[in-house]
């Protein structure tokens, strides 16, 4: 599960990285229309309590610093081996409303997977 939410982080936190200007809307972060809008909404919250991205107007989502760095640094799946290596214990962790939200995102990544493999 937590898996599906980085994996969908990594996606999102890369396609607003080299989007123009760094921002997008909520309709941008449900990968072109593949997810749900209350979907996009649990990960864009996600997001942002990681300091990841900021909401700037109303469904209107902008890449940090921090997310700008992680991007630049190999992205969050880099991100978050590194952290692992170094054991440090603030690594950022999910509570239980988002785990239970991540559930919905395993059958997207696998899609999403799929249609990635066959390119």
């Amino acid at each position: 599960m937590m898996n599906h939410i980085n994996q969908l982080i990594e996606l999102n936190l890369r396609y607003l990285y080299e989007h123009p200007h760094q921002q997008a809307e909520l309709k941008d972060l449900a990968l072109f229309g593949k997810l749900p809008l209350a979907d996009a909404q649990v990960l864009a919250e996600i997001m942002v309590l990681k300091n990841l991205i900021t909401s700037f107007e109303h469904q209107q989502f902008k890449l940090t610093e921090q997310g700008q760095e992680i991007c630049k640094n190999g992205g969050w799946i880099t991100y978050l081996k590194q952290i692992r290596q170094q054991k440090n214990p603030l690594v950022v962790t999910l509570k239980k409303s988002e785990i239970k939200n991540a559930s919905r995102f395993g059958k997207l990544i696998k899609k999403l997977g799929d249609a990635l493999n066959k390119d």
